[in-house]
């Protein structure tokens, strides 16, 4: 990431305040290729080998060494700090690799090389993940039947399902998704006609496009996440299902 010159962070390019990536050092760049981990294990007495507990892994940080490419003044200054000094995170990407995203905040204190017109100074980003993700995707399902549901990415996704009801959906007439993979099945019973239903299985949250219409009863609470690799996904009702997620990668 250290050959990157410029980036995105919270909407708005490194360009927009003249500043590109460089490196002060000579040599090859060195990066992290993945974020650290922790194994927490614990040894049997009588026996040589340790089991392992869980595994804990770091979030994502990397260092920014950042150059005012026409120099600086003390406007310029406060324009880049206000842009990088934010309470929350916000989303982060390198220009060369706009399908790799973070939600992230700059730590510590940067500190200023310079010469009085122009100079660089370093920052530390850290993210509130483990893993880069892609911009948002959306598949869309018509109408009942089998569907190939790929998960490129490194680890499980987590989607948010938006359901469309073309008609009543009963308990007698209900909407199923099932993956015959893991054969997990996610199972809705009342739904009115022209009703969206909104189900991230992020957060664990229904939401109906009707006013003070709450689902949680509606359904059978299977937030179901969906694995890397192939998923088989047969769909039956009368329902548009929209599928959006994001793809984890390291």
């Amino acid at each position: 990431m250290k050959h990157f010159m410029g980036f995105n962070y919270d909407g708005r390019p490194s360009y927009e305040f003249g500043l590109v990536q460089v490196s002060v050092n000579g040599g090859l760049f060195e990066d992290d290729m993945m974020s650290s981990r922790t194994l927490e294990t614990e040894q049997v007495r009588g026996s040589d080998e340790t089991y392992l507990k869980h595994v804990t892994r770091d979030t994502i940080s990397f260092e920014m060494t950042l150059y005012f490419e026409d120099g600086f003044d003390r406007f310029k200054l406060d324009k880049v700090l206000s842009w990088l000094d934010k309470d929350y995170y916000k989303p982060f990407y390198f220009d060369e690799m706009p399908d790799r995203i973070i939600w992230a905040m700059v730590e510590s204190s940067p500190r200023l090389s310079h010469d009085g017109i122009g100079g660089y100074f370093t920052v530390n980003v850290r993210a509130n993940s483990s893993y880069w993700h892609t911009p948002v995707v959306a598949i869309e399902y018509e109408d009942s039947g089998d569907y190939q549901f790929v998960n490129k990415g490194i680890t499980l996704v987590k989607p948010i399902y938006e359901l469309y009801a073309r008609t009543n959906i009963t308990a007698d007439n209900p909407f199923r998704m099932k993956n015959l993979r893991t054969n997990e099945e996610m199972v809705v019973h009342e739904m009115a006609e022209g009703e969206k239903m909104v189900i991230d299985t992020n957060r664990e949250s229904v939401e109906s496009s009707l006013p003070n219409v709450y689902r949680y009863d509606s359904w059978n609470e299977n937030y179901m996440w969906l694995a890397t690799g192939n998923n088989l996904l047969e769909l039956s009702g009368d329902v548009h299902l929209v599928i959006k997620y994001r793809e984890k990668y390291r």
